[in-house]
């Protein structure tokens, strides 16, 4: 009896329990607002705050399931979204031109708790060009005021933030590859929560084959799935499956068996930029220059808009010095569409080395760049 009498109090004594770990706190991130030249950003930034919360333990509600007409800075609205996600902590970010046109940025981070009342606010300063350093200063001080220190934020440029928000954007209309292309040169959480995204979205049951290949080649996996895909190009001519096909093989540096597969393509689907891409590459690989310009512009005709095509005809030196520095100051013009200012200045500075004709133009993008990441005294 007195035994079970001290089993009994062993199980019933709260000390003698390991206490089950506290539920991290829950979050949020209910509205991005940045004016209107940055629109394009906004996503990207939200994607970075999500992120950045979740560096710092807490579990984050993504703003994919929070319905849109959910969102708003009311403190009804914010009850709303609280009540339906279970979040306890919900954030907003602000981002506003400060001063004259062409100056600074302010950003505001706010917390919110369920209830709507503001609890916690942070603020960074910075040019466009160091938006980072503002998004730094501005976590840090948000956090500190929750009680948190020393989480890193994740990279914050525009550039980074704009092709986060462009990857978002591919992946939800289904453009898995485009998404995936949007995050090159990227690295860091943002970008590779959004890789895992794609690479989610690619093995549903309703991606196709080809689809599902191509990401798996693109993320360095291409001989998951190898057999299949073997399998079901013996079987059809499918553009699509061939195209998937050759990207497999040059991953796995079979640049003959690539070739031969582009080359298919290009023949039966001769509207495809991928394929004349992809052809205009393995020629270049092989040193046949006039096979890989003839390949690229083809590509070029079909997606103009895609500045490594412009890159790629500049990098052939039999192209007349003109039409490449042409080419190199268009891609430099598209590269600062996507804030990817230090890769624009550099392709401008090289159409000018390349023609010195072009040191106006050079010079006038250049202007843009700085006007546009807030250095009006070196765009004047």
């Amino acid at each position: 009896l007195g035994a079970l009498l001290l089993a009994g109090g062993a199980q019933g004594d709260p000390a003698g329990e390991a206490a089950a770990p506290p539920a991290p706190p829950r979050a949020a991130v209910v509205s991005i607002e940045v004016p209107i030249d940055l629109a394009a950003i906004a996503p990207g930034l939200g994607d970075w705050l999500e992120v950045a919360l979740s560096g710092a333990g807490y579990e984050v509600e993504p703003r994919r399931r929070i319905r849109a007409e959910a969102q708003g800075t009311g403190s009804a609205e914010l009850v709303a979204v609280a009540r339906r996600t279970g979040a306890n902590r919900l954030f907003r970010a602000l981002l506003y031109p400060v001063g004259p046109p062409g100056g600074r940025v302010e950003l505001r981070l706010r917390a919110h708790d369920a209830n709507g009342e503001l609890i916690a606010a942070g603020t960074g300063r910075a040019i466009p060009a160091l938006l980072d350093e503002a998004t730094r200063v501005a976590l840090a001080q948000l956090l500190e005021r929750l009680g948190q220190r020393g989480v890193s934020p994740p990279p914050s440029t525009l550039s980074d933030l704009h092709a986060y928000a462009a990857a978002r954007e591919a992946l939800e209309k289904g453009d898995l590859i485009g998404a995936w292309r949007r995050l090159d040169g990227r690295d860091g959480p943002v970008a590779d929560r959004i890789r895992r995204r794609i690479q989610r979205a690619s093995q549903r049951s309703d991606v196709p084959l080809a689809v599902r290949s191509r990401i798996a080649s693109v993320s360095g996996q291409a001989a998951r799935g190898w057999l299949e895909l073997r399998e079901a190009i013996r079987r059809s001519d499918d553009p699509a499956l061939l195209l998937a096909g050759a990207e497999a093989a040059r991953a796995r540096d079979d640049l003959a068996g690539a070739a031969r597969l582009y080359r298919q393509v290009t023949e039966a689907a001769p509207a495809s930029a991928d394929a004349w891409a992809g052809r205009a590459s393995i020629h270049a690989a092989f040193g046949e220059f006039e096979q890989a310009e003839e390949a690229v512009r083809h590509a070029l005709a079909l997606a103009p808009q895609r500045p490594e095509l412009h890159e790629e005809l500049a990098a052939i030196e039999s192209v007349p010095a003109a039409e490449r520095a042409a080419h190199l100051l268009r891609a430099a013009e598209l590269r600062s569409d996507r804030f990817e200012t230090t890769r624009a200045r550099a392709l401008a500075d090289a159409a000018e080395k390349l023609d010195p004709s072009q040191a106006a133009p050079a010079a006038h993008r250049r202007g843009i760049l700085d006007a546009r990441m807030g250095r009006p005294a070196a765009a004047a």
